[in-house]
């Protein structure tokens, strides 16, 4: 069956930068369609730091209150090697109302701003692939099809995707906001720059007893980086990079094993593993964000390391600043225009976060080791922009 359907702007992809997205414009007065290819929200909660600047924005959707009851706020980042602490970077010099970050799971994240699109009868077509897509001086023309789970065999059974019905959309503007396989960017031939390999990492999210602090540990050694960060009262989460020959074993000794290995420690206590994963992370953006009427944003354009869900952040801020873009543009404006000068300062804003731009402010009298791992730094600062700048130049070493 096809269907045929008009809309202002198709967004593709449902998590939080393409909710984001069409939270604004909705609110704006537009009309969105949101598909995903996925089956439904996210169950497992892989990035859970908001920026201060992610504050603000959900701030001004009139979401923030009740997310801050329930999230644990972070108040510093502590840098160390398996000895001794190097550095304290210290959020509260952050200007703006909100000079902390907040750990909140991305599944309350999603839950929040698809409430406010029900809300506003914007329903969430999930199970949908788009297949092609025709960016045109006046609009854009996608097909998306339904895909289908359906049982197969007998002997060994099991599930199969296979395409189902089919909708042509018709609209003025595309936002692919669909991760880090973008299906918008492939079929807008937008190749990536490679900065730096992918590595795996090992995600372990647990539940303890001991007194969860207000602070992101960050320990650099031998071994690679791994990561301490909150998640609630009573559950944290560790995030191992591992070299190229090292295994994770999926379990709560696995968990262990890699502290033990790491010189460590076993502080927080384990009390019991909620679940544990592996994804490789990259360092890459894409070479163009944006085209005539189809824009990117979030891990559809660019990827960096997991420590401080930078990715995640910096496509909630782009999701907005399109969204007031797009607004600008309904009154009078011109697409094309308005398209390369987002595309040439968010490419500016990755080339200068990946080059460590921010470390050109400092005086050069901190710590020799903290200057040797800026970069890893840089990387687990739950900042970016004139923040990350007024951290960085505020941090403190510890000699």
């Amino acid at each position: 069956m096809k269907t045929n359907h008009k809309t202002d702007v198709l967004i593709v992809g449902a998590g939080p930068t393409g909710l984001t997205a069409a939270v604004c414009l909705s609110m704006a007065g537009f009309r969105v369609r949101v598909v995903d290819r996925g089956p439904g929200p996210v169950q497992e909660s892989y990035a859970t730091i908001l920026h201060p600047a992610t504050l603000e924005i959900l701030g001004r959707l009139g979401l923030l209150e009740p997310l801050l009851a329930e999230g644990h706020r972070i108040n510093r980042v502590v840098v160390r090697d398996a000895l001794r602490v190097h550095a304290v970077a210290d959020l509260s010099v952050v200007d703006g109302p909100y000079p902390f970050a907040l750990s909140l799971p991305q599944d309350r994240l999603e839950q929040a701003l698809s409430t406010v699109l029900r809300q506003m009868h914007v329903p969430i077509h999930w199970n949908r692939d788009l297949i092609e897509l025709h960016a045109e001086p006046g609009g854009v023309k996608a097909t998306v099809v339904e895909m289908q789970e359906i049982a197969q065999g007998y002997a060994v059974s099991g599930m199969r995707r296979v395409a189902g019905s089919e909708d042509h959309v018709e609209a003025s503007y595309v936002i692919g906001a669909d991760g880090i396989n973008s299906t918008v960017r492939r079929l807008m031939g937008f190749a990536v720059e490679n900065r730096r390999g992918g590595h795996t990492h090992a995600l372990y999210e647990f539940e303890t007893r001991d007194p969860i602090l207000d602070e992101i540990l960050m320990i650099v050694g031998e071994s690679g980086r791994s990561s301490l960060i909150p998640v609630g009262t009573k559950r944290a989460r560790w995030t191992f990079e591992l070299a190229e020959d090292e295994a994770a074993e999926p379990t709560a000794e696995g968990l262990r094993g890699m502290l033990t290995s790491r010189g460590i420690g076993l502080w927080p206590q384990i009390e019991k593993l909620h679940w544990t994963d592996q994804m490789v992370f990259g360092e890459w953006f894409a070479t163009e964000f944006a085209r005539g009427r189809v824009w990117l944003c979030g891990d559809a354009a660019h990827q960096v390391g997991p420590f401080a869900a930078q990715s995640m952040n910096a496509g909630i801020a782009e999701a907005a600043h399109v969204a007031s873009l797009l607004a600008e543009l309904a009154a009078d404006g011109d697409p094309g225009g308005a398209a390369r000068a987002y595309d040439a300062d968010r490419r500016a804003h990755w080339r200068g976060f990946l080059a460590d731009a921010a470390w050109g402010l400092v005086p050069g009298a901190e710590e020799p080791w903290v200057r040797a791992h800026r970069h890893t730094i840089t990387g687990c600062l739950p900042v970016s922009g004139r923040s990350l700048e007024m951290v960085v130049q505020g941090m403190m070493a510890v000699v």
